[in-house]
């Protein structure tokens, strides 16, 4: 018998927002990855539903949402993939009392949620921090000139969008780029902007995409501590599930921000437990050319150089992503660069063994086939023309 696949979906930390049930007056609070499943469960029959979901969750069908510690009297931690058998935190996993897909369905969609969040939004400061960082290495990334050129075609983009989006789904709960609501109060480097929600802490829109974002980049880049506590818990999830012995194959899907914190994660993961398991890594709307050259992070690949398969999604008007094998200004009358992947293929001084690392950019246009979510170049998980189709497929 055939044993599951499990897409892993990994977001920005600002945009995980956790189910929660309805309570003091408002609704049913969806989770961040409901519309990414709801897409694929549209293409992908064997799609399992969570098989512990709650009773006040009413959507058709779930993934299943897995929180860095406990919430409530259920256990949405880590225990919620299974536990090791012994005290080490190694060797097999009991998934007796944590199933992930429901009779006769062969495909589940784990989505990880960091969930202690007291310290996570940076300080003003730390903002400034990485905006100084930025500022001084900017050289390795591009010109002043064409990164204000970016920064103009970046504005048109988002305003571009406000006027495409898709009559029947503007008002979509399940939009799949939404800043989470669950965290405290927000201190910005621009400023304390008020939105039309119901804690003005928390803007909706295009400002409150880019200020998660910031608040994202900024606790990722400049507080170690976090960006520890963050890659130790997606590597434990990824660790559990490999080890479990009802999963044959795992797909990672990373989107924003969650694509340095899977890269992050795949880097230094076990070898065996990866080359037995993991089978794609799927990056979409990825930071990771910043992060090496803006802020100096490098290209060292490390693991990450021996999973079979690893696409990369960009949008040429989604100001966070960038393609991996092209220049930055690149546009497509350049033609094909000269050296693909020049930079996201070195290896680590003690590898001996081939590989075949042959990462893949996968060009998409969410202007014209996703919808809102603030900044629509930037929602890739609501392009059901381009993207779901392509990782419905890995995944069948």
């Amino acid at each position: 018998m055939a044993g599951i696949t499990c897409v892993v979906t990994v977001h920005g930390i600002g945009f995980q927002e956790p189910p929660r049930a309805p309570h003091d007056g408002f609704d049913e609070t969806p989770g961040y990855a409901d519309g990414l499943h709801a897409n694929l469960a549209e293409q992908l029959p064997e799609l399992s539903d969570d098989p512990d979901r709650q009773p006040w969750q009413t959507a058709k069908s779930l993934p299943v949402y897995v929180c860095s510690h406990f919430q409530g009297s259920r256990a949405l931690g880590l225990k919620r993939l299974g536990e090791w058998q012994d005290k080490f935190g190694a060797g097999t996993i009991d998934r007796s009392t944590a199933p992930l897909v429901q009779q006769g369905k062969s495909v589940a969609h784990v989505a990880l949620v960091y969930s202690r969040l007291e310290d996570l939004g940076p300080q003003p400061e730390v903002s400034a921090e990485t905006f100084f960082k930025g500022l001084a290495e900017h050289r390795h990334y591009g010109s002043i000139a064409a990164s204000l050129h970016t920064v103009l075609l970046d504005v048109l983009a988002a305003h571009a969008a406000k006027t495409q989006v898709a009559p029947d789904e503007a008002n979509s709960a399940l939009a799949s780029l939404r800043p989470r609501t669950d965290t405290g109060p927000r201190r910005h480097l621009l400023g304390l902007v008020k939105g039309k929600t119901p804690d003005p802490t928390h803007p909706a829109g295009l400002m409150g995409t880019l200020l998660q974002i910031e608040d994202d980049v900024c606790a990722y880049v400049c507080r170690n501590d976090l960006r520890e506590r963050i890659r130790s818990f997606v590597r434990e999830a990824l660790l559990r599930i490999v080890a479990r012995d009802d999963v044959d194959r795992v797909v990672i899907n990373s989107h924003s921000n969650g694509t340095v914190i899977g890269f992050d994660a795949l880097r230094s993961f076990p070898t065996p437990a990866l080359k037995d398991k993991v089978h794609a890594f799927v990056t979409a709307g990825s930071p990771l050319r910043k992060y090496a050259e803006l802020f100096t992070w490098g290209f060292e690949v490390g693991n990450v150089r021996l999973v079979p398969s690893w696409e990369n999604y960009f949008d040429p008007h989604d100001p966070v992503a960038d393609p991996l094998a092209h220049p930055v200004g690149w546009t497509e009358a350049d033609g094909e660069p000269t050296k693909p992947f020049d930079h996201f293929v070195s290896l680590p001084a003690a590898a001996t063994e081939s590989t075949d690392f042959d990462p893949k950019d996968c060009q998409v246009d969410n202007l014209a086939n996703s919808f809102g979510g603030g900044l629509q170049a930037h929602n890739y998980w609501d392009n059901k023309a381009e993207f779901i189709p392509a990782l419905a497929k890995r995944l069948g």
